[in-house]
């Protein structure tokens, strides 16, 4: 990005500062009174921590017979023992029964939210909030459980006022709205469209869609990065639509709101001519540029020209792409037995320079061609003057008024298919839903790591490939590799596609082989650096010392492939099996979606297996 670029870029960060402040205050007046309306509603009812309940259940019973055989108890102990069993199987059976029931209440909410969310475009965040009120005593929702769905909803409120603030002052004209978020004006047509939480631009040209995936920090022009542009565009040429977790260059209060879709291969070009007119005083001149008009061409736009004496109609050299289709430029006259030439001049494509009818070349820049009222050269009339950047000035030569009519060819290119479309902005707001209930996959601690190889580690050797392994893993999870495989899955699945082709795509497609997308000498150079700081431990089994810092960086580019490549592709389809689990148990999709949003891709099986079978319906 040019420095002036950079310096739009700040002003702009700048101003959506000031102007967002108002808004912050709105959320954070929301946000307390959704923090009273949890209160209120966990007075009325006594909540259910499964975490807490099953440390209840762990830990409750006479502890008397501890080492003693049930063969010594006498017969008393043991009738005690069995009616103690058969009291916590039924306090077991109440506390899963609690459990599912509590799932499918969370299930139910998050349903809730998101149909009222879209389908009503003004709803308030207290309002989605007392959706969670109104179900909370019917499933006993815990605290923590009130609090993540008041976190949750606390983000949906910033991220939706700050669409609805931007869409406020930019969705009337989509090419400023491109422009202030990318910092550059778009090429080809642009469409906004506004989602509860998220900002959609639908690019029509196809480098408009590859600089927005790139956040405005990467375009054709900047002549200096032409191989990263080139890269970029390379892997835009396979996709449909994308999200920019980040902020975009110029305004980062949008920061997660911004989707895009590539619409340069899902539309057809309509075509039509808009006629101009406009009036030339004595010696006075109008410009007509006509450099935008051909773009995909059928028959040659014309400009006409209305005088006492007849119209003119001024046929240009059509271009395609740079190429010259047609190299003349040709000025008629209507007659009553059709249209006259009164001049005409080409280009010479082998050297570049406009020539007349004799064949004598122009060396001006300019081609002039002089139209007369009459034979009579004194009494005037008009000067055509065509430059090589297509633009034509015409000069009034005549001591009176005259008025020029000029028709130009506006190509406005429109969706071909509109449920594709619809598919790839759903799809792309459905990866915003998802990262709103996006678990945490929890924190890596290196003391456990090494706890863990010196109590199961039989060598050296097994010890650092156990280490460069668990590092790996945690670098994926910086990556937040696992997070976007779980949106992908959830957003492909709410979309209609089968199990089987989801596995497939996320396994398979380039787009979403995150090892290839990774560098891994950049991977292993970050974990070498990291080990430099860790201490030895002592392998339990063979007393020897494994000291982490001796891993070489090519040890750890090895076994890159085998943790960032064959454990996704195994991670995939582990996944994908919970989703035909809860199918099979008769669960519907959007059960399915809502149900899995509550963990994370890790649990997805756990949670699957757990999964009461749904009743068959009787008919």
């Amino acid at each position: 990005m040019s420095e002036q670029s950079r310096e739009g870029a700040l002003h702009a960060e700048q101003d959506s500062a000031r102007e967002s402040v108002p808004y912050i205050f709105t959320v954070r007046h929301s946000v307390i009174t959704m923090k009273e309306h949890a209160t209120n509603a966990i007075a009325r009812y006594e909540p259910f921590d499964p975490k807490v309940e099953l440390v209840n259940l762990h830990i409750s019973g006479d502890n008397s017979e501890i080492g003693i055989h049930v063969k010594d108890l006498t017969p008393e102990q043991k009738a005690e023992r069995q009616a103690r069993l058969g009291q916590n199987r039924e306090d077991f059976a109440r506390f899963k029964e609690s459990v599912h029931l509590q799932q499918e209440g969370i299930q139910k909410t998050i349903a809730e939210i998101i149909d009222y969310a879209r389908s009503y475009d003004g709803s308030d965040v207290v309002q989605l909030f007392d959706i969670v009120c109104r179900n909370a005593p019917l499933y006993r929702f815990s605290k923590k459980q009130l609090d993540t769905f008041l976190e949750v909803l606390g983000y949906y409120a910033s991220a939706h006022q700050r669409v609805e603030k931007f869409f406020e002052q930019y969705g009337n004209n989509p090419s400023a709205a491109y422009e202030r978020c990318f910092c550059r004006k778009p090429t080809g047509k642009v469409e906004l469209e506004k989602g509860p939480m998220t900002l959609h631009f639908r690019c029509y040209d196809f480098d408009d869609y590859v600089c927005g995936h790139e956040g405005g920090f990467l375009s054709p022009e900047d002549h200096d990065q032409y191989d990263r542009y080139e890269e970029a565009r390379q892997w835009a040429e396979t996709s449909g639509g994308c999200t920019i977790p980040g902020a975009p260059a110029g305004d980062w209060a949008l920061q997660g709101v911004i989707t895009l879709e590539n619409a340069s291969k899902n539309c057809r070009i309509n075509s039509e001519y808009k006629t101009y007119q406009e009036s030339i005083e004595s010696n006075g001149i109008v410009e007509v540029d006509f450099s935008q008009v051909e773009i995909n061409i059928d028959d040659q736009g014309s400009m006409i020209l209305h005088t006492r004496v007849g119209r003119f109609h001024i046929m240009l050299a059509q271009h395609y792409k740079r190429s010259l289709v047609h190299p003349d430029v040709v000025v008629f006259q209507e007659t009553s037995d059709g249209n006259v030439e009164k001049a005409r001049y080409s280009l010479d494509t082998m050297h570049g320079m406009l020539k007349n009818e004799k064949n004598k070349y122009l060396i001006r820049r300019t081609l002039r061609v002089p139209i007369f009222f009459s034979t009579d050269p004194k009494r005037g009339g008009f000067l055509f003057t065509f430059n090589r950047d297509m633009v034509v000035t015409i000069k009034n030569t005549s001591s009176s008024p005259i008025i020029v009519e000029y028709q130009k060819r506006f190509n406005d290119p429109v969706i071909l298919d509109k449920r594709f479309s619809e598919l790839v902005q759903g799809h792309e707001e459905q990866h915003q839903i998802t990262r709103l209930f996006n678990p945490s996959e929890g924190d890596m601690s290196s003391e456990m790591i090494y706890a863990d190889i010196a109590l199961k580690a039989d060598s050296i050797v097994q010890a650092k490939e156990m280490c460069i392994k668990q590092w790996l893993r945690w670098m994926k999870g910086q990556y937040r590799i696992h997070q976007s495989t779980r949106s992908e899955i959830l957003s492909y699945y709410r979309d209609g596609k089968d199990i089987q082709t989801i596995a497939s795509i996320l396994s398979e497609n380039s787009l979403y082989m995150y090892g290839q997308n990774t560098g891994p000498h950049v991977v292993a150079h970050v974990i070498i650096m990291d080990l430099q700081h860790d201490d030895p431990c002592i392998l339990a089994k063979t007393g020897e010392v494994f000291d982490a810092s001796m891993i070489t960086e090519q040890e750890v580019v090895e076994l890159f492939d085998e943790v960032f490549h064959q454990e996704h592709v195994a991670n995939v389809k582990r996944w994908c099996m919970a989703l035909t689990l809860l199918e099979q148990k008769g669960y519907s999709r959007d059960e399915i979606v809502y149900l899995l949003y509550q963990e994370s891709a890790r649990k997805w099986r756990s949670l699957a297996l757990r999964a009461e079978q749904k009743p068959t319906a009787e008919f």
